[in-house]
């Protein structure tokens, strides 16, 4: 039994691990990225009274598509993704939300513990 509960853990631990998202890296002469799936982590606040601070407490879940859509709500989500830039000089990075139905989308930076509009 105790093997058993050691296991199941460690198999939590191990899904835990990996299925957090990946850090998007900057590559020189590369201008487009598909940040989906494979970089995105969403989290829906139902309330929509969270700030974007408290949000970042929560716990965001992978998105399922490379283009998540959640259809009609009235939830506020929020989304984020890590990027690095290994260049040595600073690269100029376009977002793009091809969706025209939103009501508003706003972006923030979260840079050495500190959140920018």
């Amino acid at each position: 039994m105790k093997n058993t509960l050691l296991i199941i853990l460690f198999l939590f631990y191990f899904l835990e691990v990996f299925s957090q998202s990946q850090t998007l890296i900057i590559e020189e002469n590369k201008n487009k990225y598909m940040v989906g799936k494979q970089y995105l982590g969403v989290f829906e606040d139902k309330t929509r009274f969270l700030t974007v601070k408290k949000a970042l407490e929560q716990e965001f879940f992978p998105a399922k598509a490379d283009s998540p859509n959640y259809g009609y709500s009235n939830s506020a989500f929020f989304a984020k993704f890590f990027v690095k830039n290994n260049q040595s000089k600073p690269q100029d990075i376009w977002i793009e939300v091809d969706y025209p139905l939103l009501d508003s989308v706003n972006f923030f930076v979260l840079k050495e513990g500190k959140i920018t509009k």
